[in-house]
Parts: structure tokens; C-alpha cells; sequence
């Protein structure tokens, strides 16, 4: 299968043609939504909801919602959710190497020292210890709970 070419969309943020293309549908883009979690319904194209942080995003989708949409984090980075103090979850480690040994396991190193699209194509490892550490952490809560990203 071919890569889609990533394309703007009304709300600035980044837009690959294979995944997240309800973004620029259905709301408003005086919010900017990159970085943020969004739930959509891929049938209807339309937003279902919008927030910072997985929780939250959890929170607001109404539970009849829950089973009939996508979620996934809109591309780039939100200066909201950067400058939000992070609150460890039940299970997590204050050491995120810990949980990144919990979620990816074998194979960690090498994930480690890939490049990733959701970190601005910095590696995890890098961003380790630094104010983007809670987005490496955002993206290890996705994976526990299934959420490709």
C-alpha cells in the first residue's frame, strides 16, 4: 500500500491521508486539535470529542459513543498539553524506562532509538527526562490500552 502524502487541514496541525483525516471536518478551528486526543465517528466523519489527555478524552465521549468511533492523537504538538503538569496513573512508574520495559517489552531498546511520528519524529530515548517526556508517556497509556499510534 502506498504512504499518503501528509496534507495541511484548516487547523494547522498535520494530516496523513491513511489515518486522522476526520480532523479537518466538523470542528471548529479557532481550537487547534494538534496534540490533542480526538474520538470521531469514521462513518458519520464527524468529531465526537476533543481534550488534552486520553482521561479526559474518555471522560466526555459519552458511553453510547464509546464503541462506534476512533480515537487517536491529532499530529504535532499542543502547547496546552505540554504546559499541563502530569499526573502518574495506577500502575505507572516515576521511572517512564520502567513502564517502557511494562508496554513495549522485547524490543524496547531498538523502539527506544526509532524515530517517532508522535514525538516530532524525535526518539523516545531523547525525549526521555525532558518537558516532552509526558507525551512519551501519552503514547505508552494508547498503547496499554490498544490505541495504534
Amino acid at each position: 500500500m502506498k504512504k499518503a502524502e501528509p496534507t495541511e487541514n484548516p487547523n494547522g496541525a498535520e494530516v496523513n491521508g491513511n489515518e486522522l483525516t476526520p480532523f479537518d471536518a466538523g470542528y471548529p478551528s479557532e481550537e487547534p486539535l494538534a496534540g490533542r486526543w480526538v474520538a470521531w465517528n469514521r462513518g458519520a466523519r464527524k468529531i465526537l470529542a476533543v481534550a488534552d489527555t486520553l482521561d479526559e478524552l474518555m471522560g466526555a465521549l459519552p458511553q453510547s459513543d464509546q464503541t462506534d468511533c476512533e480515537i487517536g492523537m491529532a499530529p504535532g504538538f499542543s502547547d496546552r498539553v505540554l504546559a499541563r503538569p502530569l499526573q502518574l496513573m495506577p500502575g505507572e512508574s516515576p521511572d517512564v524506562l520502567e513502564d517502557v520495559k511494562d508496554v513495549i517489552g522485547e524490543g524496547c531498546e531498538q523502539w527506544l532509538d526509532t524515530p517517532h511520528p508522535r514525538l516530532g519524529l524525535r526518539t523516545p530515548r531523547s525525549v526521555v527526562g525532558t518537558d516532552m517526556e509526558k507525551l512519551l508517556r501519552y503514547l505508552l497509556r494508547a498503547y496499554r490500552l490498544g490505541i495504534p499510534t
